[in-house]
């Protein structure tokens, strides 16, 4: 396969038209520059110049060579500069990959803080759920994944990991709900009750099978659903209870129109904000100044 210095060797030629110029003007022996023209002559199998004594004149060939080498020369030569550019942040382009949640409760004030630093860096940001997140990631769409679980469930070697934040688990129903107000509740007593559980594919789903066998309260006559907003209004209707991470529904219990239901052993279940991406390929310098900015701002409980 062809260089980019038997490409520079060639063009030096076809501009000096001597083998003897060429090779002074590169700091090449002639026996060199002959040698990388007869290579690239005999990989193509064509004549890149007629030959009349000392005079060199270009073939089809090679004229149609000339024209694209420079081409390919010229944007060669912009690589460094491109790459200082992108390292000083003047130039690039960052794709995240998040959950509804992480994209709209979390991850706009980092997003802010990156745009005020680096304007200059395109910023692409894609939601779906788990696996249409862990896909775009694997497929290279997206240089950067950040979802909520347990960060214990990410055991994929190619992964790196790290936390950004925890948001508790709760219990919601509406103001007017019997429990309303009381100071904790027996998880026995869920069997009673109308519950708004979560299908596989949504990141709440082995925090709330895991609590409810724990407790061992029936699964089986709950509504399902794959969408926390769904569950919300499901539970603002008056449909029923559900298990909920508390960023989620802030709004709603600032403003009353939910309540939370303080419920015996939950208050240990924390949903963990995770950022991850492939080791395999790493992060180019926007991914790089992401992570920093994510690492500064992290911490512990979000509702804090």
């Amino acid at each position: 396969m062809m260089s980019l210095h038997q490409l520079r060797t060639f063009c030096v030629l076809v501009e000096e038209g001597s083998f003897t110029r060429a090779a002074e003007r590169l700091y090449l022996s002639q026996p060199s520059v002959s040698q990388h023209i007869s290579t690239l002559e005999k990989e193509y199998d064509v004549n890149l110049f007629h030959r009349k004594g000392r005079r060199l004149s270009l073939t089809p060939e090679g004229n149609a060579l000339y024209t694209l080498a420079l081409d390919v020369l010229k944007r060669s030569e912009a690589i460094p500069a491109r790459f200082r550019e992108m390292q000083a942040m003047r130039y690039g382009k960052l794709d995240l990959g998040v959950s509804t949640y992480v994209g709209t409760s979390i991850i706009p004030p980092y997003v802010a803080n990156f745009r005020s630093r680096h304007p200059d860096v395109a910023m692409t940001i894609q939601t779906g759920n788990d696996p249409d997140i862990h896909e775009m990631l694997r497929q290279g769409r997206i240089e950067i994944a950040i979802l909520e679980g347990n960060v214990r469930t990410f055991n994929d070697k190619d992964l790196k990991t790290f936390v950004i934040g925890k948001d508790d688990v709760i219990l919601v129903a509406p103001p007017d709900h019997p429990w309303a107000g009381c100071q904790e509740v027996t998880p026995s007593k869920l069997n009673e009750e109308h519950l708004i559980l979560y299908e596989k594919d949504c990141s709440l789903c082995p925090f709330i099978q895991e609590y409810l066998m724990e407790q061992r309260v029936d699964q089986h006559r709950g509504i399902f659903v794959n969408s926390r907003d769904v569950a919300r209004a499901f539970v603002k209707a008056g449909a029923g209870l559900t298990f909920i991470n508390r960023g989620s529904v802030k709004e709603d219990l600032d403003s009353k129109k939910l309540v939370s239901i303080p419920m015996e052993g939950l208050s240990s279940k924390k949903m963990d904000i995770v950022c991850f991406y492939r080791h395999s390929t790493g992060l180019g310098f926007a991914g790089w100044a992401f992570r920093r900015i994510l690492e500064k701002g992290k911490k512990g409980d979000l509702d804090e």
